[in-house]
């Protein structure tokens, strides 16, 4: 008798326990349409970056549960920066959404202007039409960040 599979990826694992958790079976995308704060008011609900936490599986559950929006863990601007055109592979990870989120904010941190210059049109460029925003994260008072 062979044992049933397990689910592997953080997509099958949420489509196996989300109805106990009484999650939704979709995700909405983020509105296109006006201002930031017509989108925002209409999400009503945002999961906030968080370091070290807001990974992909985060991410989807978050947005199963109604999340208008999810954010990336924040993104090191030199990471981008130092890893060039094509390495970098660990912050790409951080940046790139999974297949079923339609679209994804990226936060960005770092000091130096010119390097967010450069990161956040690699981003745009990368992501495009699944790119929601890019927030710059000015004040995080995790030591971590700081």
């Amino acid at each position: 008798m062979t044992e049933p599979m397990q689910p592997q990826t953080p997509v099958e694992v949420l489509d196996a326990f989300a109805p106990a958790a009484a999650l939704g079976e979709r995700i909405c995308p983020f509105p296109r349409e006006g201002d930031l704060r017509s989108r925002l008011e209409a999400a009503r609900y945002l999961m906030a970056p968080m370091a070290g936490v807001t990974d992909a599986a985060y991410r989807l559950m978050a947005r199963r549960a109604g999340a208008g929006l999810a954010y990336t863990e924040m993104v090191s601007v030199a990471g981008i920066h130092y890893g060039g055109e094509t390495g970098g592979q660990k912050t790409w990870e951080l940046v790139l959404p999974l297949d079923p989120e339609p679209d994804i904010a990226v936060q960005l941190f770092g000091s130096k202007p010119e390097q967010f210059r450069e990161a956040a049109s690699r981003v745009q460029e990368r992501l495009q039409g699944r790119l929601a925003l890019i927030d710059i994260n000015m004040a995080c008072p995790v030591p971590k960040v700081t």
